[in-house]
């Protein structure tokens, strides 16, 4: 029996994306470009219904292989949970629930824990695995221990959030989620410190990198998914074929302003080398935090949150940085 060579493609893809997405670490990414249509034939241009037909045929089968490559990515590189109903809001901090749309109108979630005298506001973007709710304990330490005002929210198809993640509808989510932190906490969305982990740390990248930030952090983010994808399965021709890619090592030199960046030494998930290459491709001013003998999901120490309050007050007064 001939196998079709789309339901080839998504079988590679699905064997790679399986290894890759074990361990919860690894995104999506959904830069799918299309090419240009063929030139028109001498035969096309006089009118002749084969060319059309045949573009027209060869249009959809592109559309088609293009969606079944976007859903096999969807399944192995995005790990979303739905949100429990029997989930208790934290009380320490007091936590607002929040419910905002995309620019889509796509229905977000959120958990907003404000702080009255912050040292910072930041706008959290978490890794693709689970939803908010296991931030938790985060929230509480950013805001109880290091002094921020802090949001943090599910990505489309993640916890309450509606829809399916993509790469762009990720990015979308987060500029919605920016605009909405900034409103509440009446400052411009420029004084906003984006932050993210592993995926997360993407998708502050990407941010920071079009509209600027009072501060980036990031903690064992990649350089891109194509790159994982070469470490990963050396010998498999997958990285052409992906259609989501999330190219933080071409976009974070074009962010201009404070980087706190940090990485396990010992993360078996993300090597620790692509944290010293996004940190080499930044700008200066920045800092990197090697934590020794940490594996990507290891909990940080105490000391690790008193570095990244240090950052924080070390940061212009908001509003100084165009």
């Amino acid at each position: 029996m001939r196998i079709a060579p789309s339901f080839a493609r998504c079988i590679l893809l699905a064997i790679c994306l399986g290894f890759l997405g074990i361990g919860c670490a690894i995104p999506e990414s959904g830069h799918y470009i299309e090419s240009d249509p063929p030139v028109a034939s001498n035969d096309a241009s006089n009118g002749s219904s084969s060319s059309l037909g045949s573009w027209a045929s060869s249009s959809a089968d592109q559309s088609r292989r293009t969606a079944e490559s976007m859903a096999v990515e969807r399944l192995f590189l995005f790990m979303p949970m739905p949100y429990d109903p029997e989930t208790e809001l934290p009380t320490i901090p007091p936590v607002e629930e929040v419910d905002f749309v995309s620019d889509d109108e796509t229905a977000l979630h959120g958990w907003h824990a404000h702080h009255d005298n912050p040292r910072a506001v930041i706008l959290y973007c978490h890794g693709n695995a689970g939803n908010l709710t296991h931030r938790a304990p985060l929230l509480r330490i950013l805001n109880q221990y290091v002094g921020a005002s802090v949001f943090v929210f599910d990505y489309r198809g993640y916890g309450k959030s509606e829809g399916r993640p993509s790469e762009g509808g990720l990015y979308a989510d987060a500029r919605a989620a920016r605009a909405w932190l900034a409103e509440r906490e009446g400052i411009a969305e420029s004084d906003v410190v984006l932050m993210g982990r592993s995926l997360g740390g993407a998708v502050a990248i990407h941010l920071a990198s079009e509209d600027g930030a009072r501060a980036l952090i990031i903690e064992s983010t990649f350089t891109s998914v194509p790159d994982m994808a070469k470490l990963m399965m050396p010998n498999l021709p997958i990285s052409g074929l992906l259609l989501n890619r999330f190219e933080s090592i071409d976009k974070i030199g074009d962010y201009e302003g404070p980087l706190f960046a940090s990485h396990g030494t010992a993360d078996r998930t993300i090597p620790f080398e692509h944290g010293r290459q996004l940190f080499a491709a930044a700008n200066e001013p920045k800092t990197f935090i090697p934590i020794e003998r940490s594996d990507h999901n290891t909990p940080l120490r105490p000391a690790y949150y008193q570095r990244l309050a240090e950052f924080l007050d070390g940061l212009p007064t908001a509003g100084e940085i165009e």
